[in-house]
């Protein structure tokens, strides 16, 4: 769409950037498979997918810029939430019974 309007008829979108909607969509996934008490291999690759899907992306982006500086507060809480849920999806963390 974006090609229509350039004058070099050259969209100069990059639609990775709409891999980051992957994240909130993975966690959905994590909750709905615990809250629909889904077979436990399902909810254990839908955790270790929605954990490492924002390290990988995080350590792609840092070797793509080759730098930490303009990252919000959001890109630390969502390192966080991701390392702890694999932590606590492999069985480092353990959670009260």
């Amino acid at each position: 769409m974006s090609a229509a309007f350039s004058e070099s008829g050259q969209g100069d979108t990059y639609y990775s950037v709409y891999l980051v909607y992957l994240v909130p969509l993975l966690a959905i996934g994590v909750l709905a498979t615990d809250y629909l008490k889904s077979d436990e291999k399902v909810a254990h690759y839908v955790a270790i997918a929605a954990g490492a899907f924002p390290v990988v992306g995080f350590v792609i982006g840092l070797i793509n810029t080759g730098s930490l500086q303009g990252l919000a507060i959001g890109v630390w809480l969502t390192m966080l939430a991701a390392i702890v849920m694999l932590l606590a999806t492999f069985g480092v963390i353990k959670r009260p019974e």
